[in-house]
């Protein structure tokens, strides 16, 4: 026989109870917090490097779960946890990711360094390509320099001068760095583009010729004046109608396809020309030069210092740590070079400003 529940003395049976540990009365709401909690993890997931999110679902998500317990078992505890869980588990992708950072950074910053050093190697053996074009009508001398190898004058009428031009036109004559390249401008040697660095730094504009019958003047001004170039020619110093003092760098002034000897070079951005203060556009300490170099056989090379090299200028001997002096080859400074040496010796000299400025001093 089955068991029945005893009976009221109406007659009626008692209404059922709840199951033991479940307390009677109205199911209970859901709390909207839980909800939040939700959210709040699932955004700290997706956004995973802003932490806010994270600690906001953790500590939402923490109320919530406290809210959810305890014996009424209200709904929602379960989103409260899921929230708690994937606040959490935001700081662990949010480290995964900045490690990841940490390591692609620095490779991305290199290849960007080395993409912006390749295309200056490209644009400095363009110049030289530009010289060379143009010696082609000028007995194999490069700009600056008459069919004789004489220094041209910057004068406002007569003489020697470009295409009839007056001169430089202000620029200076013709052993200056502005002078040569306003005549690779005026020739259309290259672009005035190309001869602005793509690791340049300081205050270089691209050369506008003007409107007028001659073009403007080229400039440099030492410090954070204006440019309009960023690279340093070998030094051709001299009296203008003669040829430069140092005549094996004259020599070398022209298309000699001679390998040893540097004609261009990334400038010394620093402020004088000992070895506690060159600098270079790739450099941000004094005392560290690295820069591209081009040789008259129009090889280049990125180079890590710049006094080791090995030069040959005309029929002089060869500047190396065996040669004239005991030293190499520096790119600012002839020291190298005994006191009393025929003219017939010269080692590399790189200039940026006017005819003798080897110190950008920026």
């Amino acid at each position: 026989m089955s068991q029945h529940p005893p009976q009221d003395p109406q007659g009626q049976y008692p209404p059922p109870q709840p199951p033991y540990g479940q307390p009677s009365g109205p199911t209970p709401r859901e709390p909207g917090i839980a909800t939040v909690a939700l959210v709040l993890g699932i955004l700290a997931i997706l956004l995973s490097p802003l932490l806010i999110f994270g600690i906001a679902a953790l500590i939402v998500g923490i109320i919530a779960v406290n809210q959810t317990g305890g014996p009424r078992n209200i709904p929602g505890r379960g989103k409260a946890i899921a929230g708690v869980a994937m606040g959490g588990s935001s700081f662990a992708v949010a480290i995964v990711v900045m490690l990841i950072i940490a390591i692609t950074l620095p490779a991305i910053g290199a290849a960007r360094r080395t993409a912006r050093r390749m295309q200056n190697s490209t644009q400095m053996r363009g110049v030289h390509q530009g010289l060379v074009m143009t010696s082609s009508s000028n007995r194999a001398n490069y700009a600056g320099l008459d069919a004789m190898g004489n220094i041209i004058e910057d004068r406002s009428a007569g003489g020697q001068s470009l295409n009839d031009y007056p001169g430089f036109n202000g620029s200076g004559d013709g052993d200056s760095v502005e002078a040569r390249y306003w005549q690779l401008f005026a020739e259309n040697a290259f672009t005035p583009e190309f001869a602005i660095s793509p690791s340049e730094v300081g205050n270089v504009a691209i050369y506008d010729p003007g409107s007028g019958s001659i073009p403007a003047p080229v400039v440099w001004n030492a410090g954070s004046g204006d440019k309009h170039y960023s690279y340093a020619m070998l030094s051709i110093e001299g009296e203008p109608g003669r040829a430069p003092a140092a005549r094996a760098r004259a020599d070398e002034w022209k298309d000699t396809f001679n390998s040893r000897a540097i004609v261009l070079s990334d400038r010394n951005t620093g402020s004088g020309t000992s070895d506690t203060q060159v600098r270079s556009i790739h450099t941000d300490d004094p005392g560290d030069w690295k820069g591209t170099v081009v040789w008259n056989d129009n090889h280049v090379g990125f180079e890590q210092t710049h006094n080791a090299f090995e030069t040959k200028y005309g029929n002089g001997q060869i500047n190396t740590f065996a040669g004239p002096g005991g030293t190499a080859d520096d790119l600012f400074k002839d020291a190298n070079i005994p006191a009393g040496n025929s003219p017939g010796q010269a080692n590399a000299l790189m200039v940026v400003d006017g005819d003798s400025g080897v110190s950008g001093n920026e």
